[in-house]
């Protein structure tokens, strides 16, 4: 069975995250997926909202991991998450793009014939 990861990159996001991390739960009631969450050096609540959600919704989850990042960048953050994966595909997210509620299906539709794919997301106002 695929393995997804899930990269959460994420910095001061306080007022989205938590929508952004309840998009994933949509995934990974289907499918084996591990969440990897990068805050990069957060000054508001954010650090908190990620660990929270962690406890709560572990068992969903392979695994749930949550690391720090120094705030250098968000492909520096990106790049922390490959590194600590081990899924077959990976699934980028920043702190304000949840997946869209369709996003399942494209994910079925493009495994049939692909090797890429790019998550369609939804915009969080």
């Amino acid at each position: 069975m695929t393995l997804f990861s899930i990269v959460v990159v994420t910095k001061n996001n306080a007022p989205t995250i938590r929508h952004v991390l309840s998009s994933t739960l949509t995934l990974a009631d289907k499918y084996d997926v591990e969440l990897i969450m990068v805050d990069g050096n957060s000054k508001d609540n954010t650090p908190k909202i990620l660990g929270d959600f962690a406890e709560k919704h572990r068992n969903y989850f392979i695994s749930v991991k949550i690391l720090r990042d120094p705030g250098i960048s968000s492909s520096y953050a990106r790049h922390l998450g490959f590194k600590n994966s081990i899924g077959d595909v990976l699934i980028y997210l920043d702190g304000d793009t949840p997946l869209s509620s369709s996003f399942k299906y494209h994910l079925e539709r493009e495994l049939e014939d692909s090797d890429l794919i790019s998550p369609i997301h939804e915009c969080v106002p």
